[in-house]
């Protein structure tokens, strides 16, 4: 029942039982099928037993048949059975459904099963068993579930369940707490009246029957007597409750001659485990007055170990070895009073405990007898007269017993601010001394009202509006036998709120989901304060989706996106919501990759300082007006605005945030506004801005500079400038920047006063720089990185994107780009060759002249691509390429320019090999890429494609019998693997002589590869054409775009995005019947993709490339392997190491995680190698991830799933040492309590920052793990 062993809720538990057959699978949903007499019993609200008969009533129309259940009582008791009217079938003597032909069985209805109906009309609609509601005739109805009963009154009585679904706390309608508790055969011993203070407490027979044997309270209770044919009942005088009161209080009374009287005591567990026996030995002794004679005083069931009477008093000493309930039975031949004092053997100075004291004391008195001096019977343990040794072994057998004692409630303290409710932790001052379950209540409040959380677990304070100063609360903490009161004080501030925020950010909903809302804000005196959602105004901009209920808690109703916003006064915090996965092209890219902002973060000037976000979807889909569907919030009105379209203004000095928001993606940015400091000045890494001579300004944003720096900006003439203005632009302005060696971590913002220039004009920022050349010498040049624009003040102000920004210190010119003579060129280089370093970190430069003797270029890297700003028309761009060793190499490209447009060219950049000019010499690649062809089935395969020279050779001289080389078919092209191992391909019969396309082996990952092509020539021995060699060109390695996005699908397909276009790349056939992979990991140079195939018990290697499967082993002999591991293995998560080369995968069903080997150089490559054993995990493990420094590996082991059973305690998030380099590497560090089902885990881009999610706990969102080993902390 719901009270445990043989107890029952009334009207709750009717114990509803049928006599159909059993399938076997019940627990599968498939329930026996109902036939005629079948019968259902149940217990009735009043307690009696009773039954029904099925007995379906038939009905026909037109020729049709049908039956409705029925169900007929087996006695007059007034109650009856009813069923939802559900049309049947007969066949022979059994019902079925007459729509879906299953068989008929009320259970397997989808809400209610049965409905019991009493005689005065109340109906009991019974579903899993139990009543799940009650419908009285006047029209009252409760809703009864796990967490309560609700009245349609609104009334509530709200259930707490133990790990065994016993109720163990009850709160009333009025607040009123009653506390249950149950010993470890799950019967119930003791309920108490938390605000009362009162206990009734239950013992049971020992044996199989374990029937109630007595119920006992502070008012006395009943003992039962089971015989043949009925129950006899004996008065309990009183209940003495534990040893820390009846050891300290005797209990007196009186007797009339041949009297008994019966007393009750709970001996705690607590109390039996501290002695070094783990059983007490437990004295009683009667004093007898007023002509008083009494008898052995009786402990039910248990023998005394010594025992007397003299005269009128009476002594016996029990040994007790189990917890609970016992009786004390005190008789006297003659009538009298009486006194009933119970000891602890060996307790010598009678303070309740058996320890060190007492044998001094004992030894001391040792030898004495009844009688001497100095002889007390508290130190004569078994009271036969004389302590002795008997005395001490009696102490020695009770040594450590204290009693257990009430909680203990600390003085603490509590701060919140003005109308500011607070929640208070009760763990944080409520602290019992054995560790003993807990539960509360609140007393009283002053300048406040103060109440228990819904788990009882807090203290919630609301102050009195507008008070400031001290308050408090009375608390009273109850562990079912002793009670302590408390007062705690709470300091009220008056300090300012200065910022709000979201615990939880970006929510993801299911429709119907709900969730708490959690807020934090800071004060001027106290930073992370938790805010209740009464404190703010929550709205929701899209109610139709996502609607904001009355306690602060989002509720789905609805797909689509919004925002929730939370305001109070100036202050404004901001996060997105999306109910269901969004389908619009754009919104479900936004949905998986979020948005790209820029600046990140930003330093204004106050008073009108200004600063223009530029909002995209990977940089591709402008998102930055208002129209788009992107809402800009302003953190503090204060500090700062934000228009609809994303342009910040500066108000007064301070800090604030400006939220970006755009469908499902969110991006906070930390701005600054202050007054500009003269320079040159000193700025750290809170940033700052820095006036020049001219007004012209440099914004450095927080987190920018690393440490303490020197920042200036100082105007500069043309004459003073290193390089001539080109000529085809207007100079805006010329300055001298200083901010450090190095680059930025994040660019600065400029301000520079032009004179002359229409508002809206665009300017181009550029650093003189110089950069190597074929020829040996070092070319001066204006390297543009950023652009800007002039407001109506006619300050040019830089804007970056799709520019990387200003973050290094040089000599800088700003020219002017009107869109009717200037375009934009964006260029990405491919090469085949390692590249070296110049320039500002670039491997590349891109120049183009513009007149005036002047060139202007861009700096980039190989895998970034390049944009500049040049003059329209037909134009030449110089790719000047360092590679690792030699000399720079020159690439040229004509290119035609659009005015105000942006133009895109690919660059092959040559290698720069010197090749032989013989036709007989080594075959010499050019380039080398990868394609996608159609083959002959029609399907798009991977291809390499490589142009070059020398390919084939007719040799001449060589007799027809040896133009081995000769034809294109002859030609090998070889794949060589980190480890030394080699492919080799015959091209594509559509090659030719300098193009030859071959198809890309599955047997490696060609990024992994070296690729070089092998010439077969025989050659002349003597006269005799017959020594055969091969003639090996130049290796080249692939350069690739790191740019598509993988994810398994249910089946047995990858399914792969490409980033930039944003389309369907390819879906990848991973072979098998149904692997179903379900995690993803990328290699650390993002050349292989490992798939955790759920069913197969292995992981697929994917080329991240060729897109297309790859196999483990190397060998295609064997088909397309994948890497095994262990038999039977469930495999549910996978991530790959930082270092690149191992990659760990969590086993669905076993403590288990098994390391591969993904270092493509090494020995045992794309194998098993080892396997970590992780427990306890009952239900195996689920999501992983390694923290950003690759050191600890993290990984959730459940303690039940989502439709599983549980044993009630806490899932784990496992922590791992994965640095290859420890001693203790594989080893667990630390396991984090994480509730029921942990599931997901993230790592953030601080070490010391892990993410975790709960399935069976959403309203909680994400749990934040913060610190190391040893000193971590949840939140």
């Amino acid at each position: 029942g719901s009270f445990g062993e043989g107890w029952r809720l009334a009207f709750r538990d009717v114990d509803l039982q049928t006599d159909v057959s059993l399938t076997g699978r019940e627990a599968a949903g498939v329930l026996g099928t109902f036939a005629d007499g079948q019968r259902v019993f149940v217990t009735l609200p009043d307690g009696q037993r009773t039954a029904f008969t099925f007995a379906p009533q038939k009905h026909s129309i037109a020729g049709q048949t049908w039956y409705l259940p029925a169900f007929v009582a087996a006695n007059d008791s007034g109650w009856s059975l009813e069923a939802p009217a559900t049309p049947l079938q007969r066949a022979g003597s059994s019902y079925f459904d007459l729509v879906t032909g299953k068989g008929y069985n009320p259970a397997n209805a989808t809400a209610t099963d049965y409905v019991l109906v009493a005689p005065d009309g109340t109906r009991y609609l019974i579903g899993d068993g139990e009543v799940r509601e009650v419908a009285f005739s006047d029209g009252v109805r409760l809703l009864v579930s796990d967490s309560g009963i609700v009245a349609s009154t609104g009334e509530r009585v709200q259930f707490s369940l133990n790990h065994d679904g016993f109720i163990e706390r009850v709160v009333a309608s009025d607040g009123r707490q009653f506390l249950y508790d149950y010993d470890v055969q799950g019967r119930l011993v003791a309920v108490r009246d938390l605000e009362a203070a009162r206990s009734l407490r239950y013992g049971y027979q020992e044996g199989a029957l374990g029937r109630l044997a007595m119920v006992a309270g502070a008012a006395g209770g009943q003992l039962f007597d089971y015989g043949a044919t009925a129950v006899a009942e004996q008065a309990i005088t009183a209940d003495l409750g534990s040893a820390i009161t009846y050891l300290a209080t005797p209990v007196s009374g009186h007797l009339a001659a041949g009297e008994k009287a019966s007393f009750a005591f709970t001996l705690r567990q607590s109390e039996l485990a501290s002695t070094a026996s783990a059983s007490v030995y437990l004295g009683l002794i009667v004093d007898g007055s007023g002509g008083l004679l009494p008898q052995i005083p009786v402990l039910s069931g248990i023998s005394p170990l010594a025992s007397s009477v003299q005269g009128n008093r009476a002594f016996a000493l029990y040994k007790l070895d189990r917890a609970g309930l016992t009786l004390i039975e005190v008789a006297a031949a003659s009538a009298g009073s009486y006194q009933l004092s119970l000891f602890v053997a060996g307790d010598a100075n009678r303070d309740g405990s058996a320890d060190g004291n007492d044998a001094v004391l004992i030894a001391a008195a040792s030898g004495l007898r009844s009688g001497d001096a100095g002889y007390t019977l508290a130190l004569d343990a078994d009271a036969n007269g004389v302590i002795d040794s008997g005395d001490l072994q009696l102490l020695m057998q009770n040594t450590g017993f204290a009693p257990n004692r009430a909680p203990v409630v600390v003085a603490g303290a509590v701060r919140t601010h003005e109308d500011l409710d607070v929640s208070a932790p009760v763990a944080s001052f409520v602290t019992d001394p054995e560790g003993d379950r807990s539960f509360f209540s609140i007393v009283g409040a002053s300048h406040g009202t103060a109440r228990l959380s819904g788990d009882g677990r807090s203290v919630i304070f609301a102050p009195e509006m507008g008070f400031v100063g001290t308050a408090d609360f009375t608390i009273r903490a109850d562990d079912g036998f002793g009670q302590t009161i408390q007062t705690i004080a709470v300091t009220i501030s008056n300090a300012a709120l200065t910022r709000i925020d979201f615990v939880e950010r970006a929510w993801r909903l299911d429709l119907g989901e709900g969730r708490q809302i959690r807020l934090v804000g800071d004060f001027a005196d106290q930073s992370g304060v938790a805010l209740p959602a009464s404190y703010v105004n929550l709205i929701s901009t899209n109610a139709a989706s996502g609607t904001i209920v009355a306690d602060g808690r989002i509720s789905a109703v609805g797909k689509g996106s919004g925002v929730i916003v939370a305001e109070r006064g100036e202050l404004r915090a901001a996060t997105s919501f999306t109910v269901g996965t969004p389908t619009e092209t754009v919104a479900a890219y936004v949905f998986g990759m979020g948005i790209d902002v820029y600046p990140g973060a930003v330093a204004l000037l106050e008073n009108g300082g200004l600063r223009q976000i530029v909002t995209s979807l990977a940089g591709q889909v402008d998102l930055t007006p208002a129209s788009s569907g992107t809402r800009y919030f302003a953190g503090d009105d204060r500090v700062l605005s934000v228009s609809a379209d994303g342009l910040i203004t500066g108000k007064a000095a301070g800090s604030s945030t400006v939220t970006v928001i755009n469908g499902g993606g969110e991006f906070v940015i930390s701005a600054s506004v202050e007054a500009p400091i003269s320079g040159p000045a000193v700025l750290g890494s809170l940033g700052g801005i820095v006036e020049g001579a001219d007004g012209s300004l440099v914004a450095v944003a927080a987190g920018a500079l690393t440490g303490n720096t020197q920042v200036s900006i100082a105007p500069l003439t043309p004459a003073a400038l290193p390089l001539a203005m080109p000529e085809s632009m207007a100079m805006a302005g010329a300055f001298r920047l200083e901010i450090g060696d190095g680059k930025l971590a994040t660019p600065v913002q400029l301000a520079i006063p032009t004179s002359g220039l229409a508002a809206g004009s665009k300017v181009v920022f550029m650093r003189y720089a110089e950069v190597p050349t074929p020829e040996g010498t070092m070319l001066p040049l204006w390297l543009q990185e950023e652009t800007g624009v002039v407001g109506a003040d006619g300050v040019a102000r830089t804007s970056s994107p799709p520019y990387a920004g200003v973050a290094i210190s040089g000599v800088y010119i700003a020219g002017v780009a009107s869109d009717a003579t200037f375009g934009q060129v964006r260029g990405r280089t491919y090469g085949t060759f390692p590249t070296g370093i110049s320039d500002g970190g670039s491997s590349f430069a891109t120049l183009s002249s513009l007149g005036g003797g002047s060139a202007i270029g861009a700096a980039f890297s190989l895998t970034s691509g390049f944009i500049m700003t040049a003059l329209f028309g037909s134009r030449e761009l110089q790719i000047i390429s360092v590679p690792a060793q030699g000399l720079p190499q020159r690439t040229t490209l004509g290119v035609e320019i659009d005015p105000g447009k942006v133009s895109d060219y690919s660059i092959q950049v040559v290698n720069p090999y010197s090749p032989s000019t013989s036709p007989a010499s080594e075959p010499f690649i050019a380039e080398a890429r990868l394609v996608f062809h159609a083959t002959a089935s029609g399907d798009l395969a991977p291809f390499v494609e490589i142009k070059g020279d020398r390919f084939t050779y007719d040799n001449p001289p060589a007799p027809a019998s040896a133009k081995d080389g000769s034809q294109i078919s002859d030609l090998f092209v070889v794949f060589v693997a980190p480890d030394g191992r080699t492919y080799e391909v015959h091209p594509d019969a559509a090659s030719s002589p300098t193009e030859v396309l071959v198809p890309v082996p599955q047997s490696l990952a060609i990024g992994t590869a070296k690729v070089y092509v092998r010439r077969p020539q025989v050659l002349s021995n003597n006269g005799a054409w017959n020594q055969l060699v091969g003639k090996e060109s130049n290796r080249v390695q692939l350069s690739y775009d790191a740019r598509y996005v993988f994810g398994g699908l249910s089946g047995n397909e990858l399914l792969v995005i490409d980033s930039q276009s944003k389309d369907l790349a390819a879906r990848i056939p991973l072979g098998g019947s149904f692997p179903a992979p379900r995690s993803v990991a990328i290699s650390a140079d993002n050349t292989r993709a490992y798939a955790a195939l759920r069913y197969e018990s292995s992981v697929a290697v994917v080329d991240t490339v060729a897109l297309q499967q790859v196999d483990a082993d190397g060998d295609l002999a064997n088909g397309v392997s994948r890497v095994e591991l262990l038999p039977g293995a469930r495999p549910f998560w996978i991530v790959a190491g930082k270092g690149g080369k191992k990659a760990y995968v969590s086993d669905e069903v076993a403590g288990r995680i098994y390391v591969l080997d993904i270092d493509p150089s090494s020995g045992s490559y794309n194998k098993l190698v080892r396997t970590l054993d992780v427990a306890p995990a009952p239900s195996g493990l689920r999501g992983m991830a390694i923290n950003a420094n690759g050191t600890r590996l993290f990984v959730a082991a459940p303690e039940k799933v989502l439709f599983g059973a549980s044993s009630g305690g806490d899932g784990r998030v496992f922590v791992i040492d994965v640095d290859e380099g420890s001693a203790t590497y594989g080893d667990v560090l630390e396991v984090l309590a994480a509730g029921a089902e942990p599931y997901g885990v993230s790592a953030t881009n601080d070490a010391n920052v892990m993410l975790y999610t709960n399935r069976l706990s959403d309203s909680k969102g994400v749990v934040i793990v913060k610190g190391d080993v040893g000193n971590y902390t949840q939140t």
